[in-house]
This record gives C-alpha cells, sequence and structure tokens, in this order.
C-alpha cells in the first residue's frame, strides 16, 4: 500500500503533514507540540481550504498554535496563512522582501481561463508524435497543475517577526532553532532543526521522490544547505515535497545535483537552449538509470538549467511573472515532450 496523505507522527509531540505524491502545491508541514497548550506550525499549504484541512485533521489536542514559521515565501508554503490565526508568523527578512513575488488572485484567474481554453479542441499536426501548439500545452499545463485549488480566496497574510542568520523558539519548552540557508531553491530559505528530536523539517531545500527546481539558486547555496542539515546529523528529515526521509535521501539530491552542473555546463559549452539540454537529458540512458529515473516533474530541469545559465552570463535569478510564465511554457513543453517519447 501507497504512502497516505496526512499526519505522521515522527517523535513524541513532533508532527509531519506529508502528501503522498508531493507534485505541484502539495506541499509538506510540521507541527511542534509542547507543553502548556502552546504549539507551532511550519508552513501552510497552497490555499485556504487545503490549510483547513491539514488543521483539521492536525493532532493538537488543547494546544493552539501561538507560532507559524513560513520557511520561504511560495505559495504553496504560505497562502493558507490567514486561516492559521496564530499571533506570531516568523520568517528570515530575505523571505518577506519576496513575499508578495506571486499574486493569488491573478494565477488564479490565469488557472481558470486555462481551465476554460483548455478544452477548446485544437487541430494536432499531422504526422506521427507531432507536438500541440506551445500554447495549447501550457493552457493545459496549467490547468492540470491548479485543478485542486482555490487561489481567488487567498488572502494573502505576512510575518510579523523577521530574522537574519538563525533563531532559537521555545515551543512549551521544546527547542526549535530556525537556520537560514538561503537563497536556494527560493528566497530567504530556513530549515527548522528540532536538536533534542533528531529531526529536520528542510522545507524546499529537500525534495525526495519529485524533481527540485531551483528559481533562485546559486546551485551552491543549496549544495551548502544539504550539507549543513547533514552536519546536524538528524534521524529523520522531513522534505518539502515527498515521504519523510534520512540522510541517504540528502546525499541522492546533492548526487542529482551534480549531474544537473554537469549538463548545465555541457549546455552552455554548447551554446544550446536550456530546453533542448534538458530534453535530451531527461531521454538520455544515463537518466534512465540513474536514481532519479521516474522522479515526479522531471520537466523543472529546464527552470534550473535556465537559473544556471542566468548564474553564469551575471544576470539577476529568475523573478517576474512573465519570466516565470515563460518558464512555465517550456516546462510544459519540456512535459509533453517526454510523455511522447516514454
Amino acid at each position: 500500500m501507497g504512502m497516505q496523505t496526512g499526519w505522521q507522527e515522527i517523535s513524541g509531540g513532533v508532527h509531519a503533514w506529508v502528501f503522498a505524491r508531493g507534485s505541484w502545491g502539495e506541499s509538506n508541514a510540521g507541527l511542534v507540540v509542547g507543553d502548556g497548550g502552546e504549539a507551532l506550525l511550519i508552513d501552510t499549504q497552497w490555499d485556504e481550504p487545503a490549510t483547513r484541512r491539514m488543521l483539521a485533521a492536525a493532532p493538537l489536542g488543547a494546544a493552539t498554535i501561538d507560532t507559524l514559521v513560513n520557511t520561504h515565501p511560495d505559495g504553496d508554503h504560505t497562502w493558507g496563512n490567514a486561516v492559521v490565526g496564530a499571533p506570531r508568523i516568523v520568517a528570515t527578512d530575505a523571505c518577506v522582501a519576496h513575499f508578495d513575488h506571486e499574486d493569488p488572485q491573478r494565477l488564479g484567474r490565469l488557472v481558470a481561463l486555462s481551465g476554460v481554453l483548455g478544452r477548446v479542441p485544437v487541430l494536432r499536426l499531422p504526422g506521427p508524435g507531432r507536438a500541440l501548439p506551445q500554447g495549447q500545452l501550457l493552457l493545459r499545463y496549467l490547468a492540470e497543475m491548479g485543478r485542486p485549488w482555490e487561489f481567488g480566496g487567498v488572502s494573502l497574510t505576512w510575518p510579523t517577526e523577521t530574522f537574519s542568520g538563525e533563531l532559537t523558539l521555545d515551543v512549551g519548552g521544546r527547542r526549535v532553532d530556525l537556520i537560514e540557508v538561503g537563497p536556494a531553491h527560493s528566497h530567504g530559505d530556513l530549515i527548522a532543526h528540532l536538536p533534542e528530536e533528531d529531526v529536520v523539517f528542510a522545507a524546499d531545500t529537500l525534495f525526495v521522490g519529485v524533481a527540485p527546481i531551483m528559481w533562485v539558486g546559486p546551485l551552491t547555496n543549496w549544495v551548502a544547505a544539504l550539507e549543513r542539515i547533514k552536519a546536524l546529523r538528524p534521524k529523520v528529515v522531513v522534505p518539502g515535497h515527498g515521504p519523510v526521509s534520512g540522510l541517504a535521501e540528502v546525499d541522492l539530491l546533492i548526487e542529482h545535483f551534480a549531474w544537473v552542473a554537469e549538463v548545465g555546463a555541457a549546455q552552455r559549452a554548447a551554446g544550446r537552449s536550456p530546453l533542448d539540454a534538458a530534453t535530451d537529458a531527461l531521454r538520455s540512458t544515463e537518466c534512465a538509470s540513474s536514481p532519479w529515473a521516474g522522479w515526479v516533474a522531471p520537466e523543472r530541469l529546464v527552470v534550473t538549467l535556465t537559473a544556471l545559465e542566468r548564474e553564469a552570463g551575471g544576470a539577476p535569478p529568475i523573478e517576474g511573472i512573465r519570466q516565470r510564465a515563460a518558464l512555465m511554457t517550456q516546462m510544459a513543453v519540456l512535459a509533453d515532450r517526454v510523455a511522447r517519447a516514454a
């Protein structure tokens, strides 16, 4: 039987909300319940209804959530903030500086439009294996990604307290160390370490069974974040997406990033586009025989290669709706290419 979505107790009073698959928006969260009715929540969900469902199932007992931690600014970890009701919301300075880099209302309208237009019949060009037009691929991709979520009702609720570096919290006698490790996956990434329980909530510095996506980087920072997790020597690591894991999965992501760096270096040396390089990499026998063959959403590789190309050329990180929309189109094209090659 496969893993089910829901809360898992990973240590006494420490719980992880884990999605069975971990694809777009299916983000994990954490709950730390201390003495005296105090509790801390690590991240919310991509919309308010999903956050309410998560909270309704939470093993809180008589405790109430006094503190909410946002590990980074992406909507699938923050857009449920409003329904938690925590008087204290903690994040890094860098997270707050980019907290509104995504607009839930705009995304909601785009997904709704994609759902309507994506159902309009489109004539596929003749010939075996011919792709749909890029616009149609994007509409289909966005509609599938956004179908489970209700972005239009999101009320963006900002952190109330920020820090840089490290911050130690006390949750009813339980120590929680917040450690800034970004920029990596996103701006202001942090991990939460519970030293007495040997647990790390890695958020989106760790993806397990799901392809990582690097919007910001640099890649060296992300690898350094993974090495920082290893140095803490936790027994349990909760990723941002995918099943509860350990240090073996941290090592595997480091190995994967070494492969990604090689693909990126070869792409730039040959003057190829990230999309073409990602296509060939995902179709290669090396990838097919690798431990990451079969990871969910492999098309995200084109975003990471684009981020690496921008870094190598001295350009700023991927930012803004136009750049992200262009990359969503490329992911849709790449997903179609991979599917047709299977």
